[in-house]
C-alpha cells in the first residue's frame, strides 16, 4: 500500500483521538465492533506501510497511551486537549480516564486493546520500546477473559514472539515461564475450570503458532504436547487441541504475515507435517472410541491446509482415515471438516485412490448435500459427488440410478447456490458413460 509520510505522520494518531475520545468523553458503554473493524484496519495498514522511524513513533504514542494512560501523550499529533480532561485527586496528583489494560477497565474501553494490537502486532521492530510492560499488559488480559479483546492480545503476544531474536532473553522467558511453567499447567490441570483450561489452549496454541512460523527448536517439543492433549478426558480440550491444528497452519493476514513483517520460515507446513503425522496416525491406532474422532479432526485440519504434492505420498494412509471421518453422524464438525478436506484432495491425480470407498463416499455425500443445515456444506458435498464422475465408468455405474434419484430433492433446496450445484452435478450423473 502506497501511503504518503504526509497522511502517516498524522491520520494514524487522528483515528486514535476519535476513539479515545468517544470513551473518555461521555457515556457510550459500546463500540459498535464493524467501526472499530475500521479503525484496527486503517492502523494496520498505516503501520505495514511506515518507515522504521514512524512506526517507533506510533508504538511509543500507543505504549504510552494504553499501557499508561497518557492521554496528554495525543497533544503532540493532534490539537486536542486531553490534558485538560485529565481530573486529580485530593492530593493533586492526575488520575487517568483510559486504562484498557485495568482489571476493572470499562467494556468500551477494552474494546480498544485491538488498535493497540494493530500498532505492536505490525511493527518492522523485532525489539519494540517497553517490551516487557507489553508483554506483561497483554498476558495479563488473556488470562483474564475470552473475547475478541482476549483474540488481539493473544495475536499481539504472538506477533512479539515471533520476531524476537533467537538469543533474546524475553523468548527464553516466554517458552519457559509462560508457556512451559504457566500455560501448560493449566491446561493439563483436569482439577481446573474448564472455561479456563481451554482460554490457556487458545493462549498456547497462538504462542506455538508464532514458534513454528519461525522454525524455533521448541516447537518439536510443543506441538507433541499439542498432540498429547488430543486424549484429555475433558472434550472441550480434546477438541479444542483439534481445532488448535487449523490455527496452527491456516494464513492470518492481521498479524502473522509477511506484511505484518513476521518471520516465516519458507517449508514451515511441510516439516510441520513431517514431524506431526507419524504422531497422529500412533495416536489414532491406540486411542479409545471417543478419543478417535479428535485426531481424525486434527488430521483434517492439518491436511486442509497441506500443499497437495506433501500429501500425495500419504494416500493410501490418509484417505481411509478421512472416509472414516465421514461415518461421525452426530459429530458435525468433524464431517464437515473431512468434507472440506477430502474435496480440496480430489484433484486428478488422487480420484483413483477413492476407488475402494466409493459405496461409503456416495453415500455420505449424498447425505450431507441434502440434509446439512449448512448450505455451504450441502454445496461442497454436492461439487465432491460431481468430482467422483471422473471414476471408471464400472465403478460408478451400480450407484448411478440412485444419485440421480436421490439429487431430486437437492434441486428443490431453498438457496439457488446450491441448486445450482445439484444441476451440475446430477447433469454429470446423466450423462456417465455417453
Amino acid at each position: 500500500v502506497s501511503i504518503s509520510e504526509s497522511v502517516l505522520a498524522t491520520f494514524p494518531y487522528t483515528v486514535l483521538t476519535t476513539v479515545v475520545t468517544a470513551t473518555v468523553s461521555s457515556d457510550v458503554a459500546h463500540i459498535d465492533s464493524t467501526a472499530v473493524s475500521s479503525c484496527v484496519e486503517i492502523l494496520r495498514t498505516a503501520t505495514q506501510a511506515a518507515s522504521e522511524q514512524h512506526q517507533r513513533k506510533l508504538l511509543r504514542t500507543v505504549a504510552k497511551l494504553f499501557l499508561d494512560g497518557d492521554l496528554s501523550v495525543l497533544d503532540e499529533h493532534i490539537d486536542f486537549p486531553f490534558n485538560r480532561m485529565t481530573p486529580t485527586d485530593a492530593d493533586g496528583n492526575e488520575i487517568s480516564l483510559f486504562r484498557p489494560f485495568a482489571d476493572q477497565a470499562p467494556l468500551v474501553q477494552r474494546q480498544l486493546v485491538p488498535l493497540f494490537v494493530a500498532v505492536v502486532a505490525n511493527v518492522d521492530v523485532p525489539v519494540p520500546e517497553r517490551l516487557d510492560d507489553i508483554v506483561r499488559a497483554l498476558f495479563a488480559l488473556v488470562e483474564r477473559a475470552a473475547d475478541d479483546c482476549s483474540l488481539a492480545a493473544q495475536h499481539g503476544l504472538a506477533a512479539i514472539v515471533n520476531k524476537l531474536p533467537a538469543e533474546h532473553a524475553t523468548l527464553e522467558s516466554i517458552i519457559n515461564d509462560k508457556i512451559r511453567t504457566r500455560l501448560l499447567p493449566i491446561v493439563r490441570d483436569r482439577s481446573k475450570d474448564t472455561g479456563a483450561r481451554c482460554r490457556a489452549l487458545v493462549t498456547f496454541t497462538w504462542l506455538l503458532k508464532a514458534l513454528v512460523l519461525r522454525g524455533h527448536p521448541a516447537s518439536t517439543e510443543l506441538a507433541g504436547v499439542l498432540c498429547s492433549l488430543l486424549s484429555d478426558e475433558t472434550m472441550h480440550v480434546g477438541m479444542g487441541a483439534a481445532n488448535a491444528f487449523d490455527v496452527l497452519l491456516r494464513d492470518v493476514d492481521e498479524t502473522l504475515h509477511e506484511r505484518s513483517h513476521a518471520t516465516i520460515n519458507l517449508l514451515y507446513k511441510q516439516r510441520f507435517f513431517m514431524q506431526n503425522l507419524p504422531r497422529l496416525l500412533k495416536l489414532y491406532a491406540d486411542a479409545s472410541a471417543d478419543e478417535k474422532p479428535r485426531v481424525l479432526m486434527a488430521l483434517a485440519n492439518m491436511l486442509h491446509h497441506m500443499p497437495k504434492p506433501v500429501v500425495m505420498a500419504h494416500l493410501q494412509q490418509l484417505i481411509p482415515l478421512m472416509v472414516q471421518a465421514l461415518s461421525y453422524t452426530t459429530i458435525e464438525e468433524l464431517r464437515v471438516s473431512s468434507l472440506r478436506t477430502l474435496s480440496y484432495l480430489m484433484s486428478d491425480d488422487a480420484i483413483q485412490s477413492l476407488i475402494p470407498h466409493v459405496n461409503t463416499l456416495i453415500h455420505m455425500f449424498l447425505d450431507m448435500a441434502t440434509n446439512s443445515t449448512s448450505a455451504h456444506v450441502r454445496a461442497v458435498a454436492l461439487g465432491c459427488l460431481q468430482r467422483l464422475t471422473r471414476l471408471p465408468y464400472d465403478v460408478l455405474h451400480p450407484h448411478k440410478r440412485a444419485v440421480i434419484n436421490g439429487l431430486e430433492r437437492a434441486l428443490d433446496d431453498p438457496k439457488r447456490q446450491v441448486r445450482r450445484h445439484a444441476i451440475r452435478c446430477r447433469n454429470e450423473w446423466f450423462v456417465l458413460n455417453t
